[in-house]
């Protein structure tokens, strides 16, 4: 396959995808070059010229799709996998012995999963190799090797009896191994902690035989007290000795101590006052690891050594590979860029586990991006002292304080009267930990509510519609519960949902019952997905320059993404019911406006006639002739007509991530949220169409799915959140 070649950094002209009796997908916005009129019946994947491109066997799945962007060193990174997992098993991957599989066959397995574990196969394989294997041919790229010699690096591991770092890790598994390779020096170190205890044993036995010595006869003292000093001394050196050794225990035990607090910080969201005391608990371990502490024998607290601790071993450890002289200090103070040359081979170790654990320990203290900081980390978060600053504040904001509880007395009495909110039939609900009442929306009736974790309160204009700015937080509209009919269907005129375009997929339409919820009224924003997670994916983002700020939706975001995100915030995905009841609120008709495509004007954001005479997507776009929404990609949020609900944009603009996976509509749904029961998806729900489609993936009964960690910039998130019960 090495004709495959692609050259980092340059645009590959090639367009390979496996081809799909889909009537439409997001592959199909992508541009193809030439017909497929020459390829073989069974040939899955088709280039320019209609070949087949790659071995399927050993092909990474990002190639499989045609992700040809998306190909990298850790696509070859695979592909070696692939060819590790036929040297250990005995067989290619997806390919069981004795069997003839057409490329079609072996290409829809390996888009369907992983092949059959390598244990499996063979029993006697060794689980470090096999986790080699694994890791190599992870499906998601990010959590393969960077690239081969990284997988190199840790088949040598292996060879050599070091730690595989995709099978062990820490500083037990480093000791392990160190044991292993150094079993004379390990056997010098365990002589020495013996030799430094019989050393004590040996000064108090010969000085009480010297004293008995001394009444019985005073003789042959000089002898004696040489004994003493030689005794004293030997015990003296074995027992620092001791003590190095105890050191380095304690080293060890920091760098696993340090990887610990990082997964419980993971583990720790979102930040209520439940989580109060674990964040302090957490915060007493981390400035522990950073300042270190003394033994506390009396209450079982052993000694923990600091930063400091560590620069200062490290810099004995230099020293002692540094020359006698000639060294300037400054090449001393610089002493990342050196490269060392230490005699002894425990050093070597030792210093860069100990380089590594200072690096660490900076940035986990950072004031800024640090995890145990008040500032924001990019791949944690929040820090512990934000998260525990706002825990400690979340609930007189918006339940406890003066402000807040008048607010939800006015919401809760106004939701409970079926004669002012006829919609919610008499729906009680308690304060919401997180949310503050904004007031009734004057269009719908529904109640509004601010996410003051995401920004501030959303104000009113002076037509008594919400502003949106970069500093808004997400606005919640509480949903009334109720029973709609889901799905479309073409072929009864006079029956439920009738939609014209209808496919077999939006079939059979069918009734489900949804308890009372809280969804967006706007696609969350970037400012708001920055403002939590210190980053900005978006590839039209505010850092693109005009006319993008960060009141447009955030975007190319996978759906992993969203629901790792939303987990922090406590908020989840919406389920495919829940989005399309809100997106019809109430109606039936092809969309929420009507059944007729002018019903359409300024009410959504697609691929138009602006689109198509302002340098849209080119042929790779199917345009809607007739409308003009003003804009070539996403609008920002509420540019257009609200629906009944009050909710903005749920016809284009953005395809919307649902937290359920694609299944048929034969297929049972769970109670209270309408979650469809999909055992094991490998594809996750998009809704609503975005701004390169026409209007037909806009209809409110047009559904369509993607692999969940496919991130492009048509992809983005409309927020739920749970009524909680107090």
């Amino acid at each position: 396959d090495w004709g495959l070649a692609r050259v980092l950094g340059r645009k590959d002209p090639h367009d390979i995808r496996i081809r799909t009796e889909t009537a439409f997908s997001m592959t199909s916005i992508r541009t193809e070059r030439r017909e497929e009129r020459e390829d073989a019946p069974d040939s899955p994947i088709v280039t320019m010229d209609g070949d087949v491109m790659g071995t399927p066997a050993y092909m990474p799945p990002e190639q499989a799709r045609g992700e040809v962007e998306k190909l990298d060193p850790r696509s070859d990174v695979y592909s070696i996998g692939a060819m590790l997992y036929h040297l250990l098993t005995g067989q290619m991957p997806f390919v069981p012995p004795g069997t003839r599989m057409t490329n079609y066959t072996v290409l829809a397995r390996l888009l369907d999963g992983p092949p059959k574990p390598v244990h499996e196969i063979r029993k006697d394989v060794p689980a470090e190799l096999e986790a080699i294997c694994e890791k190599a041919m992870a499906r998601d790229a990010e959590r393969r090797y960077p690239d081969t010699l990284a997988l190199a690096d840790d088949l040598r591991a292996y060879l050599e009896h070091r730690v595989v770092a995709a099978y062990e890790t820490g500083a037990l598994a480093e000791a392990k191994k160190w044991v292993q390779r150094n079993q004379s020096l390990a056997g010098a170190i365990a002589a020495a902690l013996l030799i430094a205890i019989g050393g004590l044993a040996m000064i108090s036995t010969v000085q009480s035989r010297a004293n008995k010595e001394i009444e019985a006869r005073n003789e042959d003292l000089t002898a004696v007290n040489v004994a003493l000093v030689t005794a004293k001394s030997s015990a003296e050196h074995n027992e620092r000795l001791a003590r190095q050794r105890a050191d380095d225990v304690l080293s060890l035990s920091a760098i696993q101590d340090l990887s610990d607090l990082i997964e419980r910080a993971d583990r720790l969201w979102p930040a209520r006052p439940e989580t109060i005391t674990h964040y302090e608990a957490w915060l007493r371990d981390a400035r522990a690891l950073i300042e270190g502490r003394p033994a506390d024998e009396a209450n079982g607290i052993k000694a923990k050594p600091g930063l400091e601790d560590h620069r200062s071993k490290l810099a004995e450890i230099e020293r002692r590979a540094l020359p006698e002289s000639g060294v300037d200090a400054l090449e001393r103070e610089d002493s990342r860029r050196r490269t060392w040359n230490f005699a002894d081979s425990e050093d070597l170790w030792w210093h860069a586990q100990l380089s590594k654990l200072i690096v660490d320990l900076e940035a986990f203290r950072d004031s800024k991006t640090g995890l145990l900081s008040a500032g924001i980390n990019p791949e944690h978060g929040w820090g512990m002292e934000k998260r525990l600053e706002f825990a400690r504040t979340i609930e007189e904001k918006t339940i406890s304080g003066a402000e807040a509880k008048e607010r939800w007395a006015e919401a809760i009495a106004s939701i409970r009267d079926r004669a002012r909110c006829p919609k919610y039939d008499g729906l009680v609900i308690a304060p919401q930990v997180g949310l503050l009442p904004i007031g009734q929306d004057p269009a719908s009736g529904l109640w509004e509510f601010a996410h003051i974790e995401t920004g501030v309160p959303a104000e009113r204009g002076a037509d008594g519609k919400l502003l949106v700015k970069e500093e808004t937080g997400l606005v919640f509209l509480l949903i009334p519960g109720g029973t709609f009919a889901m799905g479309a269907q073409g072929t009864d005129r006079n029956g439920e949902n009738y939609d014209p375009g209808a496919t077999a997929k939006e079939s059979p339409v069918h009734a489900v019952t949804l308890a009372p919820y809280f969804l967006s009224k706007f696609e969350m924003t970037q400012g708001q997905w920055l403002r939590f997670m210190n980053k900005n994916r978006s590839q039209h983002g505010s850092a693109a320059g005009p006319p993008y700020d960060l009141v447009h939706p955030v975007e190319t975001v996978s759906w992993s993404d969203c629901t790792d995100a939303l987990r922090r915030l406590g908020l989840v995905l919406p389920t495919e019911a829940q989005w399309e009841y809100a997106a019809r609120a109430g109606t039936t008709s092809v969309w929420w406006t009507g059944d007729e495509k002018e019903t359409l004007a300024e009410a959504c954001n697609l691929a138009d006639d602006f689109a198509k005479a302002h340098g849209g997507g080119g042929g790779g776009w199917t345009y809607e002739e007739g409308l003009n929404d003003g804009y070539t990609v996403h609008a920002p949020a509420g540019s257009f007509r609200a629906n009944p609900f009050g909710l903005h944009d749920v016809i284009g603009n953005l395809w919307e991530w649902c937290r359920d996976g694609y299944g048929g509509y034969d297929l049972p749904v769970q109670p209270g949220d309408g979650q469809r029961q999909v055992l094991e998806p490998s594809n996750r729900v998009i809704r609503g169409g975005g701004f390169s489609g026409d209007a037909a993936t806009g209809r409110s009964g047009y559904r369509d799915r993607e692999m969940p960690d496919v991130r492009v910039s048509l992809l983005g998130l409309r927020p739920a959140c749970e009524i909680a019960a107090r």
